[in-house]
């Protein structure tokens, strides 16, 4: 699905951390809200937004923040500090696993977004597992002008602020097509990264610690949002319509 709405630039999109940072932060608990002036094209793309975020594992999402928030006090050395952090996370994907938003495949098996390099780090997982949907993204697939960049950065600011409004009339200018992706952990493979994590920040090592934390986010794979729309089914009291 090809939506007119905010998205990071393509230079932003290759940068692994940054855009996990975004990806999971860009997860959002209320609709889209369309400007009085949007046409109904742009009211209607809206609409499939907020439903295709409807797909998304909350504990999942919230697992990945608490990962990437350790992960930046991890920097300093802290070990004592995440701990918690980390034990929420594993409570987040145990919860995760649990819930219906998942879906069982090979790795092999998956629509991977083209043109969307994996870390260099990334091991893919085999045999079949389930996967967790923890956060989405718009992503640029074309060229823009100088004055559509500098739009379209100041509408991805307001959105991950939660300005859903100011940010679709900040995109009139933008115009164009941009794409809807997801990104899936594989749940058992992060949960065993994430208990390797606590070990280490338990004996007061950092770095192996920060390396475990790691391992999990380069297990993240970006999937369209068509495909997890066949795989993922809606929460129980959430209408696809």
């Amino acid at each position: 699905m090809r939506l007119v709405c905010a998205a990071l630039t393509q230079d932003e999109v290759m940068r692994r951390i940054p855009v996990v940072a975004a990806l999971a932060a860009f997860t959002f608990s209320v609709p889209f809200a369309v400007p009085a002036h949007a046409g109904v094209k742009t009211a209607i793309e809206a609409f499939r937004a907020d439903r295709a975020f409807k797909h998304l594992s909350a504990d999942g999402r919230q697992a990945i923040l608490d990962i990437l928030q350790a992960q930046q006090i991890l920097q300093s050395g802290n070990t004592d500090k995440v701990i918690p952090m980390i034990y929420d996370a594993r409570d987040r994907l145990l919860a995760a696993g649990k819930a219906s938003a998942k879906f069982k495949a090979a790795e092999s098996a998956l629509q991977k977004v083209p043109n969307h390099s994996l870390d260099a780090a990334h091991a893919p997982v085999v045999g079949e597992v389930d996967w967790i949907p923890v956060g989405a993204e718009f992503i640029v697939t074309e060229e823009l002008t100088a004055d559509k960049k500098s739009a379209l950065d100041t509408a991805n600011a307001q959105l991950r602020q939660g300005q859903t409004k100011e940010a679709l009339q900040t995109l009139q200018i933008v115009g164009g097509s941009i794409d809807l992706i997801f990104g899936v952990a594989p749940l058992a493979p992060t949960l065993g990264a994430v208990n390797r994590a606590a070990v280490f920040a338990e004996g007061r090592d950092p770095k192996s610690a920060m390396q475990a934390l790691t391992d999990a986010i380069n297990g993240i794979v970006f999937v369209s949002d068509d495909y997890i729309a066949t795989v993922v089914p809606l929460p129980a009291g959430k209408s696809a319509k």
